[in-house]
C-alpha cells in the first residue's frame, strides 16, 4: 500500500509522459517541505542532490529517498543526516564545516516554525543560538581541522548519542534525535 502511494504521488508529481522527476516536480512533490520561498527549500535541494542522478530522479530513487527518511535504521539515518549537512569537500570525500550545520539547523528552525515566528528574523535576532551550534560543533570537530569528515561525525555521535539530541529545544522536538527531527521534516 505504502509503495501504491508513493506511485501515486511520483505520477502525479512527474510531467505528463515523463518516467522521472526533474527538481521542481520534486519540490513540488513534496509539498510546503520543498519551498523555496525560505531555506526549507536547503532539504528538497539537498535530497534531489543525494539521490538523483544526473538531474532526473526516477522512482526507484524516489522511493529509495523516502525510505531512507522513513524506514532507515539509525545509521543510515546519521549517514542521510552527514549527507545533508555536508557541502564541502576535501581529498578524503564530503565533509562538515560549522556553517553547514548553522544552515541546517537555521532550516530546521523554519520547517518546525516554532511558535509561528519567522525563524529567519529569529535567527537574526538570536544569531541561532551561535554558542549552541559551537559547542556541538566542538564537540564534533574532534581534529580540531576547521571540517567533521563522516567516520568521525558517526564516532562521536555513536559515543555520545545526546549530542544531537536537542538544541535547546528550538530544533528538535522534546525527546528527539536532530538525525530523526531531520527525517521527520522530510
Amino acid at each position: 500500500r505504502e509503495i501504491a502511494q508513493l506511485r501515486t504521488n511520483f505520477d502525479k508529481a512527474c510531467r505528463q509522459g515523463m518516467r522521472s522527476m526533474g527538481f521542481d516536480d520534486f519540490q513540488s512533490c513534496l509539498g510546503l517541505l520543498g519551498s523555496s520561498k525560505t531555506t526549507r527549500g536547503l532539504f528538497a535541494s539537498r535530497l534531489f542532490e543525494a539521490f538523483s542522478k544526473n538531474g532526473r530522479m526516477g522512482f526507484d530513487d524516489f522511493v529509495q529517498c523516502m525510505g531512507s527518511m522513513l524506514h532507515a535504521d539509525k545509521d543510515e539515518k546519521l549517514k542521510l543526516v552527514f549527507t545533508l549537512c555536508a557541502r564541502h569537500g576535501t581529498a578524503t570525500g564530503k565533509v562538515i564545516t560549522k556553517n553547514d550545520l548553522k544552515d541546517m539547523l537555521v532550516a530546521l528552525h523554519e520547517l518546525f516554525d516554532l511558535g509561528g515566528r519567522d525563524a529567519l528574523e529569529k535567527a537574526k535576532r538570536i544569531k541561532v543560538k551561535q554558542d549552541v551550534i559551537d559547542s556541538i560543533y566542538d564537540k564534533l570537530d574532534v581534529r580540531r581541522i576547521g571540517h567533521v569528515e563522516w567516520n568521525e561525525f558517526r564516532s562521536v555521535v555513536r559515543q555520545n548519542p545526546d549530542l544531537l539530541l536537542r538544541v535547546e529545544g528550538d530544533v528538535t522536538l522534546p525527546g528527539q534525535r536532530l538525525v530523526d527531527s531531520i527525517a521527520l521534516a522530510t
